[in-house]
């Protein structure tokens, strides 16, 4: 029975692994279940098997999991009554999408009951593992191409992909141990691969990300570091031309410096007709319950294409009440940490002009914060100390 046991906890680690290293591998159009997917499609039949519980969690980290279902069950209503009308089928697929992301949640929440906080370091090696190996492939396949997907469809899937996972590293970074270096080298492969894709919001997502992080982190060492940072800034000044000379002609550093310089140039950084927000105003009739996800011909705002915003798409396929069902589940699930919110800044910001539901990291990483907002309370009631404002990288000790 023992010998069973350990088969089925290392079948279950090996493909954790499997699906955290595969999953920025896209064989297959966008919209269509990659490799990663199937992998978790089968994590979740091999837990649905009996399997010893060796840790508990209290009901309310269930609970605030589930609070998704009624927005998932607003997706399901509103998208099956639009197919009713409109006999269209690719309302369909939507669906697919959401209860797939809930149950890739489940799967998290299921192992953490299997494997205890060991579960933490698994996930953050494994996607420091997958990081570089993109990184290494990326070199490889890129040739004179200066923007590129990696192994992705196009570039900004490989921009949401290095963003998320870097937030995921900050979140789990005092899970590395003797494995810190890990992170640093996972870490700069991310930025790397943001900076190749050339992705603007990804970039600027990861500027935003990067300054909030530090300034909430590190509110003690701020005026120390704005002294030092000086000090530094006049030394370099001197070399600063020569410097700047040298840096600017290297390819990739060129091209995200033209991108950036030609923002508000671009007619796709254009809200309203660029990224689809017209099409609130097309939608205006049914803004409160929605006009469901799919049959895009049928709106003169990028016709035939989905809105490239996050919100905008849930406020208008799914209206005011999906809107605030979806933002009831986030709010509930960051707490009133307000590291959470600073630790997700970049991907919020990067939804701004890009979708960001779809990709199920996003969900794992939710799932996660979850646990760890769980964690910390057990931390605080048995240690009977005052909640205090959290640092991500910093390891929690319980009562000794």
């Amino acid at each position: 029975m023992e010998k069973k046991k350990r088969i089925y906890e290392g079948l279950l680690k090996t493909l954790v692994s499997f699906y955290l290293v595969l999953k920025p591998i896209y064989l297959f159009p966008s919209g269509l279940p990659q490799i990663s997917d199937f992998i978790l499609v089968l994590l979740f039949i091999l837990l649905l098997f009996k399997h010893e519980k060796k840790f508990s969690l209290d009901y309310n980290v269930k609970k605030k999991i589930k609070r998704v279902i009624p927005f998932i069950l607003w997706v399901v209503l509103i998208n099956t009554i639009w197919l009713i009308i409109l006999q269209d089928f690719t309302l369909l697929r939507p669906i697919t999408y959401y209860i797939f992301n809930y149950f890739s949640m489940v799967i998290i929440y299921k192992l953490y009951l299997v494997f205890g906080d060991s579960i933490y370091r698994h996930i953050a090696t494994r996607i420091s593992i997958g990081l570089i190996m993109q990184f290494i492939l990326i070199i490889l396949i890129s040739g004179s191409s200066i923007r590129t997907t990696g192994l992705f469809n196009n570039p900004n899937q490989l921009g949401l992909y290095a963003l998320i996972t870097i937030t995921i590293l900050f979140f789990l970074k005092s899970e590395f141990g003797k494995y810190k270096y890990l992170f640093y080298i996972a870490v700069l492969c991310a930025v790397c691969m943001i900076f190749f894709s050339l992705s603007k919001a990804a970039i600027i997502s990861l500027i935003v990300f990067f300054l909030l992080t530090f300034i909430l982190n590190n509110r003690n060492k701020i005026l120390k570091c704005a002294v030092v940072m000086t000090v530094v800034l006049i030394v370099a000044s001197g070399l600063g031309g020569f410097i700047y000379d040298k840096i600017s002609e290297i390819p990739i550093i060129k091209a995200a410096t033209i991108k950036i310089e030609k923002i508000t140039e671009e007619n796709d950084s254009d809200l309203g007709t660029g990224r689809g927000y017209d099409r609130l105003k097309e939608s205006k009739y049914n803004i409160i319950e929605g006009v469901g996800e799919g049959g895009f011909d049928r709106f003169d705002t990028l016709k035939g294409l989905e809105i490239h915003s996050a919100y905008a798409s849930i406020l208008c396929y799914y209206g005011v009440i999906g809107f605030v069902l979806l933002s009831m589940f986030i709010i509930g699930a960051l707490g009133k940490k307000y590291n959470n919110y600073s630790l997700i800044s970049g991907i919020l910001l990067f939804g701004i002009t890009h979708q960001i539901w779809r990709n199920t990291l996003i969900w794992v990483l939710i799932v996660l914060i979850i646990l760890f907002n769980h964690k910390r309370t057990q931390t605080e009631q048995n240690n009977n100390t005052p909640r205090r404002f959290y640092q991500y990288g910093q390891k929690e000790q319980l009562n000794k």
